[in-house]
């Protein structure tokens, strides 16, 4: 083999591994490109389907809605409880006879158990009805606080009824000292009504407060006066 001929077969043989080479770097590129795929492929997070979504958009509107009502009752339920603790709260109770034959003799006690004063307080007893042991009964009008019997002294005149107190503070109590009825021949049984009269502290606005009493004897025959509700 002269050297022309050894020049040629170098070639081919250079040329062959060449091909081989590239050969190979072709199939090594596509395998990491094959491994770089696998690896880099992540999976995409599922989304709610058609039928999960709509559950979960009702699920989220509904607590909204439900905390809504919360917070408006919650707000609704402060505003009536400090309504109702600021409402004037009137009592009236009854005393012992003064004078042991007259069953009218008996002083009631007017109390402000609200938190705000009272003001422009009047006090007013009218007698509804008596019946006497040996006399007639006396009617007046059942409507308590509206309209009363008021009976004339012994001399036909009316007895004032102008009992009362300017102001009134929280706590504070009056006495109503009788209640006018002059004739003195025993009593069965009796109504009367006490009424209370007076405006609101630190307002412009009149209230009325109607209390009834009737009277109820023990054994001895001494008659006392309890309180009744008025219908």
């Amino acid at each position: 083999m002269n050297s022309k001929q050894r020049r040629h077969e170098r070639r081919k043989d250079l040329k062959n591994s060449k091909d081989h080479t590239d050969a190979d770097s072709k199939d090594q590129t596509q395998s990491a490109a094959k491994m770089t795929d696998k690896k880099g492929t992540h999976k995409k997070p599922s989304l709610p389907t058609d039928r999960t979504e709509p559950a979960w958009r009702i699920a989220k509107r509904t607590s909204k809605i439900v905390g809504k009502v919360i917070l408006d009752l919650g707000f609704v339920l402060g505003v009536v409880t400090g309504y109702l603790a600021l409402l004037p709260r009137v009592s009236v109770s009854q005393n012992d006879q003064l004078d042991p034959d007259n069953a009218f003799s008996s002083p009631f006690i007017v109390t402000n158990d609200g938190p705000l004063p009272m003001e422009s307080v009047r006090f007013t007893c009218g007698i509804v009805d008596v019946k006497h042991q040996n006399g007639p009964e006396v009617v007046g009008d059942a409507n308590f606080g509206t309209h009363f019997f008021m009976l004339k002294d012994k001399d036909g005149k009316i007895a004032t009824q102008n009992f009362g107190s300017p102001e009134m503070m929280p706590g504070e109590r009056s006495t109503l000292p009788s209640c006018s009825y002059p004739y003195l021949n025993p009593v069965e049984n009796a109504n009367i009504g006490i009424v209370v009269d007076f405006r609101v502290g630190y307002t412009f606005f009149p209230a009325r407060r109607v209390f009834r009493f009737a009277t109820l004897k023990d054994n001895n025959g001494k008659i006392h006066w309890f309180p009744f509700p008025v219908k």
